[in-house]
């Protein structure tokens, strides 16, 4: 899955419009309990910094979307930071600025 966790791998691609860019940092720290907070931490760098930084290795294997695999400039797009449970239930948080 996104997250990596087998369990909630089959509830983000309902999530993920079609046309959202996507990336995925969980293969860098794993599926974790605390995953949301890297997330949202990743985010804010991204939010400070002007710029997307591309999924890891192209990872994006099941996701919707058009995966980022290069740099590019943030602009004004928000960023929102999806976790999505086993059992169906979804968190979005959304840093805009």
């Amino acid at each position: 899955g996104v997250d990596g966790h087998r369990r909630c791998g089959g509830v983000y691609p309902k999530q993920i419009p079609p046309a959202a860019q996507v990336v995925s940092y969980s293969p860098l720290y794993g599926s974790l309990p605390v995953g949301p907070a890297f997330d949202l931490a990743i985010a804010a760098l991204m939010r400070a910094g002007g710029s997307i930084f591309p999924t890891p290795n192209g990872e994006g294997e099941g996701c919707p979307g058009t995966v980022v695999l290069q740099r590019q400039a943030l602009a004004a797009r928000p960023i929102a930071c999806l976790k999505c449970s086993g059992e169906g239930e979804v968190g979005i948080i959304t840093l805009a600025g």
